[in-house]
């Protein structure tokens, strides 16, 4: 009966630690100590575009370009700009980041007080007046996602909070103000006359 009774009880131990409540998603790190990303949410994402309609001139900087970029939880950094970007679809993976670079990533976030602005993700957003240039930031936090969008008129256009995103962002994807002028070289082919064994190739069908 006593080992009975001891083998019960061990039961409900191991039944209450399983019932325990789960890690929380908001902090990576519980005890905080020296990781980066104590404070980052396990399932941070960020998907950044900048929409520029056709009449848009002096689009000699990254934030007056068409331009993509996506920042998964992993770390890995997505990134197109100019006619690289497709819609609907995921830019190229332009690099993984470090942990502390996505931990800067959510402090500019938090410092641009986008964390906790926008609305819920539905729908598309409307394209672009022809002088128009839209950014739309959406990001994901616990299980949410949100969207910001901004517009403005090219002439108009200013540096906030919304362009400095792009320009760190695009920074870390390593892209460029103006796209790098196409340098290829085509090779030079020479004319080195006849086949010299065209000879030897040919049957002789009266042999």
């Amino acid at each position: 009966m006593l080992c009975l009774a001891l083998a019960c009880g061990l039961g409900l131990l191991i039944a209450s630690m399983g019932c325990s409540t789960p890690e929380s998603t908001t902090s990576r790190n519980t005890t905080g100590g020296s990781d980066p990303l104590a404070g980052v949410p396990r399932d941070f994402q960020l998907d950044v575009q900048v929409l520029v309609g056709a009449k848009v001139e002096d689009r000699d900087r990254l934030e007056r370009r068409q331009v993509h970029m996506v920042l998964l939880p992993d770390g890995a950094l997505h990134a197109a700009t100019g006619d690289e970007v497709i819609p609907g679809s995921r830019p190229g993976l332009a690099r993984i980041l470090y942990r502390d670079q996505v931990a800067d990533l959510w402090a500019l976030l938090k410092q641009g007080s986008f964390i906790g602005s926008g609305e819920p993700v539905i729908g598309p957003v409307r394209q672009p007046g022809a002088k128009e240039i839209v950014y739309i930031v959406e990001y994901t936090k616990d299980n949410t996602r949100r969207r910001i969008v901004e517009r403005q008129l090219s002439k108009d256009a200013r540096e906030n909070a919304t362009t400095m995103l792009v320009r760190s962002l695009g920074a870390m994807a390593w892209l460029r103000d103006r796209p790098i002028k196409d340098s290829t070289v085509m090779p030079i082919r020479y004319d080195f006359g006849p086949d010299p064994w065209a000879r030897y190739r040919t049957v002789d069908e009266g042999g």
